[in-house]
């Protein structure tokens, strides 16, 4: 790398972070091997090399030495399924930093980037030994973090040829001693740096020599209850062991304690340190679904998106399909009483509309429900059609073709009692939707964009051409079923406009918070449901728009059928249409919905509470969990085990 010298045989045999980039950047192979045991700092280790290694990046001003000095990006490998290194890289960079799929191989396959990769001895044994035959084919530099033993079985078939390999070493009493003089001037702490100083071959004192023992030091004895760590110095510690778990169980008891005896909690501690405890239990023996495909075992990684998986679907599903009745019932009392609208011959009607709708929201409800359970993070079915050769760029956007195809396609039906109405209006909304969907391909993504050059996008093909052929199909549809234009002229004309709002909604009108990077769990939850929210209300008005739109015109309109088109019923229409509509289109894609629903199982259950993201979040808060991508993970494996052990023998509530 620019500016790092390369390294000879015994150039570095001991040092810190500055020693450890240098061995990250003048390594010849590009492969280096951090080893470290339990609680030895090694995803510390990796962070603060990522961070010195942007700010040597920095530091060259030259754009072609710049160029040579590649991006360091942090992984955790668990949850890689033994496919292409370089394909699951592209993924976890395209999900992880929204760049996009093609951008993500262009970075890779130009060597723009080098992966740190943390958490390799939490895979299973069998992907070890392919995760390292990946490695030797990479053409970036990598750096992986692990424990020695996993890393030494995994290693024995002879890989990483011309790596270098480190071990982090235990921390040294006086470097212990001078991390605890930072902490506030009491006399506890003043009374266990002596003791480290005076008897540096005690338990207590070996067991001091980790950066996370030393760091649950930190945290487990706040400055309102540092008198308790005189009753840890007088205990008779046997093991290193019994010192961890100590240290740990208190963790989670102090960070949830009232800080006096006016204050109240935001969650009692005794069920805050049961829920934690029915969180690691679950993660410790529940089975993991990568890709679809379920597995037991244990995970390290709490993905909000794959918590459905805790409890049965069926009340889910039996829940949203109730709301959806409700929602239903509730848009059609409306289109069909102060709306006029007619759905066959007489069949019209406030009662008529309340069961209809009640018919059709519990059937769309349980139909989206249902596809939100079996709908996994990166479904089988994504997985399948994956071919390792296609080209990189998307030819054809199926959300927006099966958006407008719809729209047009209710546009474009005169007479529903009428079999080449249908033929013909079925039709019409396919060719114009494979049009749309291909020409949404041709926008260019709305990061990239700033807002003048989103607005000229308007006027683009991609917009005006899916309009433009929306408003013939519609227009030849009603000529050919009328024999005049009276009718066919108007209703093209209104069409066309529909599927450009349509346009304008999805070039213009796409949030800017949707495209930002996910940067911890908390911010992907609300990102998730601030999507669904906005594709629903997108999909749900524009399929209402087009029914408001053939209504009024006088396709399906009693008003209209005497005097002319009715304005006045269109926004019963659009608002008694487009609310169940939206709900549908939102909830089939959210995984916020589903996962809030199964919070509530596990509320009822008594295993959890109802607002489930803002307590994990507050134990985040509270340094009980650590953030990586959007998943949270235990701020160590002891804590996750020590914490299911508690729960399997605690009381119930």
């Amino acid at each position: 790398m620019p500016n790092v010298a390369a390294l000879g045989d015994g150039a570095v045999r001991e040092g810190g972070i500055p020693e450890l980039l240098s061995v990250y950047g003048g390594v010849a192979s590009g492969r280096v091997v951090v080893l470290g045991a339990p609680g030895a700092g090694k995803s510390d280790a990796a962070l603060l090399t990522v961070l010195r290694a942007l700010d040597h990046r920095d530091t060259l001003r030259e754009g072609t030495r710049r160029a040579q000095c590649p991006v360091p990006v942090l992984l955790s490998i668990v949850g890689w399924d033994g496919r292409g290194l370089d394909d699951w890289l592209a993924a976890r960079l395209a999900d992880d930093y929204r760049v996009g799929r093609k951008q993500a191989e262009e970075l890779i396959e130009g060597g723009w980037i080098s992966l740190f990769l943390d958490s390799f001895d939490e895979m299973a044994g069998d992907l070890r030994h392919a995760a390292l035959r990946e490695i030797d084919r990479a053409a970036y530099r990598v750096v992986i973090f692990s424990r020695p033993d996993e890393f030494e079985a995994a290693v024995a078939d002879g890989h990483l040829l011309g790596a270098v390999a480190l071990e982090l070493s235990p921390v040294p009493t006086a470097d212990a001693v001078a991390f605890l003089r930072t902490m506030p001037g009491l006399a506890p702490w003043q009374r266990l740096i002596t003791h480290l100083e005076n008897e540096p071959d005690s338990t207590l004192s070996q067991t001091l020599s980790t950066p996370l023992i030393l760091t649950l030091l930190r945290d487990a004895f706040p400055p309102r209850r540092i008198t308790d760590l005189d009753d840890m110095l007088a205990g008779r510690f046997v093991s290193r062991h019994e010192v961890e778990e100590y240290l740990l169980g208190r963790l989670v008891k102090i960070r949830y304690r009232p800080e006096s005896s006016a204050s109240r909690p935001a969650y009692e501690p005794r069920k805050a340190e049961r829920w934690l405890g029915y969180v690691a239990s679950r993660m410790n023996k529940q089975e993991t679904y990568d890709h679809g495909r379920p597995a037991s075992g244990r995970t390290y990684s709490l993905n909000w998106r794959r918590l459905h998986y805790w409890a049965s679907p069926w009340p889910r599903i039996a829940v949203t399909a109730l709301t959806g009745a409700l929602l239903g019932a509730s848009g059609c009392v409306l289109a069909y009483g102060p709306g006029r609208h007619i759905a066959w011959d007489d069949f019209r009607g406030t009662e008529f509309g309340a069961v209809y709708g009640s018919i059709v929201g519990i059937s769309f409800g349980a139909g989206a429900g249902a596809l939100a359970e079996l709908r996994d993070p990166v479904p089988r079915w994504r997985k399948r059609l994956h071919v390792q050769d296609a080209p990189h760029r998307r030819r054809f956007h199926p959300a927006t073709g099966i958006l407008v195809a719809i729209a047009v396609t209710v546009m474009a039906i005169p007479d529903i009692t009428n079999p080449v109405s249908w033929t013909v209006a079925i039709a019409a909304g396919l060719l114009t939707g494979a049009l749309a969907g291909f020409a949404a391909t041709r926008i260019p993504a709305a990061p990239g964009w700033t807002g003048w050059s989103r607005w000229r996008g308007l006027h683009s093909w991609p917009v005006l051409a899916p309009a433009g052929l929306a408003g013939t199909c519609v227009a030849l549809s009603f000529w050919q079923d009328n024999g005049t234009p009276d009718r066919a002229l108007p209703v093209g004309i209104v069409s066309m406009l529909t599927v450009g709002i349509v346009g304008v909604v999805v070039v213009a009108a796409r949030p800017a918070s949707l495209a930002d990077p996910v940067t911890d769990p908390y911010t992907s939850w609300r990102q998730d449901r601030n999507f669904a929210l906005v594709t629903g209300t997108i999909f749900g008005f524009c399929i209402s728009l087009a029914l408001g739109v053939n209504q009024v015109i006088g396709a399906t309109s009693e008003g209209a059928a005497a005097d002319g088109p009715d304005w006045g019923t269109f926004p019963f229409i659009v608002i008694g249409f487009g609310l169940p509509f939206a709900y549908a289109g939102g909830l089939a894609i959210s995984d916020h919905w589903r996962t809030s629903l199964l919070f509530l199982q596990l509320r009822l259950r008594g295993d959890f509470p109802l607002l489930g993201m803002r307590f994990l979040k507050d134990a985040y808060d509270h340094r009980i969990f650590r953030a990586e991508g959007a998943s949270y993970q235990f701020r160590h494996a002891l804590l996750q085990d020590k914490l299911a052990r508690d729960q399997e023998h605690a009381p119930p509530l």
